[in-house]
């Protein structure tokens, strides 16, 4: 990071060279304030579900020892996508205020919808496996077969919202970004103008 201004984190700061506005700022413009709230939004959505995801951790344990490892790995991977999105949706925020910052964020957003489409196959596929996996698991024994069954099914709806929701949001908030990029710059060239018209009189 370069050295500061009093308005922003200076030149250096993440990304091309550019001055970033500085935490919590945002360009001008009705997409620069789309931009900022969704970023803060899924900034705390983000980090909900990762908590979340955290709790399935003794979970995808137990779906390693029945066998159904597609569950286990797509739980680990949406902690690392929800990580990804946490860092996604911190660029626009905090050091990354700059035309490059958002274009940056909106990427790596459309990165993590794709992984997001990924997980939910990886998770609806582990699914389909439960029964007949507690059922090996269980051969001899029908009440814990079924105990098995219930407890694991349990687990699905959260791992599906801790993939689903934040990809939603992504999905969202990448328009804004993109269209909040391009309005980096207009102000200035704005007031430059007209200090030039002032000047003149």
């Amino acid at each position: 990071m370069g050295k500061g201004d009093g308005k922003g984190f200076g030149k250096g700061s993440c990304g091309g060279g550019a001055q970033s506005l500085g935490c919590c700022k945002k360009p001008d413009g009705s997409a620069g304030m789309a931009s900022l709230i969704l970023s803060i939004i899924g900034l705390i959505g983000t980090g909900i579900c990762l908590i979340m995801d955290m709790m399935l951790i003794g979970v995808a344990t137990i779906f390693m020892l029945i066998g159904l490892g597609g569950a286990r790995s797509a739980i680990y991977l949406s902690i690392l996508m929800n990580i990804f999105y946490f860092i996604a949706f911190s660029l626009p925020i905090c050091c990354c205020v700059h035309e490059s910052g958002y274009k940056c964020s909106a990427i790596m957003l459309l990165i993590g919808v794709l992984l997001g489409f990924i997980l939910v196959i990886m998770v609806a596929s582990s699914q389909a496996d439960v029964d007949s996996k507690c059922e090996e698991w269980y051969e001899d024994d029908s009440s814990n077969q079924n105990t098995c069954e219930d407890s694991l099914h349990n687990a699905f709806p959260t791992m599906y919202a801790v993939v689903i929701m934040p990809s939603l949001w992504a999905l969202l908030t990448i328009p804004a970004l993109w269209m909040g990029k391009s309005t980096f710059g207009a102000p200035a060239v704005a007031e430059t103008e007209v200090t030039k018209k002032g000047g003149l009189v």
